[in-house]
């Protein structure tokens, strides 16, 4: 149980971060434009 919801964990953790990431990558890249 703990090893499988860790994995559903790790991957929405994964998922979260890289929508987080692109909207910085977006907010920088059109910030100074």
């Amino acid at each position: 149980m703990g090893l499988l919801s860790n994995g559903k964990l790790m991957k929405t953790l994964i998922k979260g971060t890289k929508e987080v990431m692109s909207d910085i990558l977006v907010a920088v890249v059109v910030s100074p434009a």
